[in-house]
């Protein structure tokens, strides 16, 4: 007869050696790109599962992917920005004017990306019926501030 302590430790040991097994094969850290998709992915397949139509829901899903692609341009964008607004502002000989064109370009780049997001927002709702919206809501809004998550 084997005592209960015993079988208790037995399948504490297994356990502990499958999260290891586990833990060791995902040691990997997610890069900032990784997370990025990782967020897009969960309500690509979120709407994939929600919207009834296949077209549809395939379509909802390219522009999820767009709208991702966008935010991820915007970010290197705004990277390379301060990057040069750092070489700009270190020349004492800068001119007022080199400065508002340089001010002038991102202001359009940031306009141009604002539009494009209400683009493909305006897309989604004709794409979408109400309560395909609805229930994607929680999904769409967790997607958003785990990427935003990514570039703070």
């Amino acid at each position: 007869m084997i005592p209960k302590i015993t079988i208790a430790a037995s399948f504490l040991i297994v356990v502990a050696l499958a999260a290891a097994v586990i833990t060791g094969c995902s040691h990997r850290q997610l890069t900032v790109a990784d997370r990025q998709q990782q967020a897009f992915n969960t309500l690509r397949e979120a709407t994939l599962k929600t919207v009834t139509d296949p077209k549809r829901a395939e379509r909802a899903a390219e522009l999820y992917g767009k709208l991702l692609n966008n935010l991820i341009q915007l970010d290197q964008d705004t990277k390379d920005y301060l990057e040069k607004f750092k070489v700009l502002n270190a020349d004492y000989d800068t001119t007022d004017r080199a400065f508002q064109e340089f001010f002038a370009r991102q202001d359009a780049r940031i306009s141009a990306a604002q539009n494009d997001a209400l683009d493909i927002h305006q897309q989604m709702m004709q794409l979408l019926t109400p309560e395909e919206w609805k229930k994607l809501s929680k999904v769409r809004d967790k997607s958003v501030e785990d990427y935003l998550k990514t570039i703070q």
